[in-house]
């Protein structure tokens, strides 16, 4: 039997305080004038979780509904208008329950790649590095998003 290990993230930050972190945290993935994207759970519209995050320049809070699983129309549709509006980003943020995170990984690989986000549902499709991806949880879980 043949075992595989694989590089899965470069670190996790947990425990009481960690989003104090963030802004240290993306300081070194910033591009330029190339904006941070922070996908937040439209739960938390008008609430005070996304007055906590850190906005430099023409970084951006959008608020995603997930009350279903993302689909590949909304990660196109997502990616589409931030290349319209920013042409590149230094990356997608995830702060949310697992389809908010799910929805920033995948948004943030079609920043980088040709087609659909339907093209790359598989193993070993995507060819090109996505953006910087950070997922943020706020529901505890099983962590499974991590990977």
């Amino acid at each position: 039997m043949k075992f595989r290990n694989f590089k899965m993230v470069s670190y996790v930050v947990y425990g009481r305080g960690s989003l104090n972190q963030l802004d240290e945290i993306l300081a070194p993935q910033r591009k330029g004038e190339a904006p941070m994207i922070f996908l937040v759970d439209h739960f938390f519209d008008g609430k005070a979780l996304p007055d906590r995050v850190p906005l430099r320049g023409k970084d951006k809070i959008i608020f995603t509904d997930v009350t279903y699983e993302p689909k590949t129309t909304q990660v196109d549709a997502l990616a589409k208008g931030l290349k319209e509006e920013f042409g590149a980003v230094s990356g997608v943020i995830g702060i949310g329950g697992g389809s908010t995170m799910d929805l920033a990984k995948a948004a943030g690989l079609r920043m980088t790649n040709p087609g659909s986000s339907a093209d790359y549902q598989g193993w070993d499709l995507v060819k090109v590095p996505g953006v910087y991806k950070a997922g943020i949880p706020t529901l505890s879980g099983t962590g499974a998003e991590v990977s």
